[in-house]
């Protein structure tokens, strides 16, 4: 205890220092609600009138230009994950994809070329149907 209350006695003196001395931040005002932080439709789907935009403050600590690049850039990077996941599925199962688009008069080719467009793969399940869909499909042109 004895070493405690030296510790506290050598810092009594020291000047007490909260948080840190950085350079003021520049606002830029909401758009969407004037710069007030609420949303002018009423309440919204929350229960409350905060501005979906700004999250009820009203400003941003970014400008538009740069928020907007910022989205671009993102979006360009969601394409080509997906362009990648796409072009891995299709490697990985070879002949499947081009099959159903081959039966795009089948509506579940159909629906699974949709689904496979929108997510960039099929489920383990998707891909077994898919299968026995081209199965069943080669066995009647092997009949005709």
């Amino acid at each position: 205890m004895d070493d405690w209350n030296a510790f506290i006695d050598s810092v009594k003196d020291e000047p007490l220092i909260v948080g840190s001395k950085s350079k003021p931040v520049t606002k830029y005002s909401c758009v969407e609600c004037g710069g007030n932080g609420k949303w002018s439709g009423g309440t919204n789907r929350y229960g409350n009138s905060n501005c979906l935009s700004c999250k009820g403050r009203g400003y941003f600590v970014t400008s538009s230009d740069h928020r907007s690049k910022l989205k671009t850039q993102r979006v360009a990077r969601q394409v080509a994950n997906k362009e990648a996941i796409k072009s891995d599925f299709i490697s990985e199962n070879e002949g499947l994809i081009e099959g159903l688009q081959a039966m795009q008069w089948h509506s579940k080719a159909s629906s699974l070329l949709e689904g496979f467009a929108q997510y960039g793969s099929l489920t383990e399940k998707q891909i077994s149907f898919a299968r026995m869909i081209l199965a069943g499909q080669a066995e009647r042109d092997g009949r005709a």
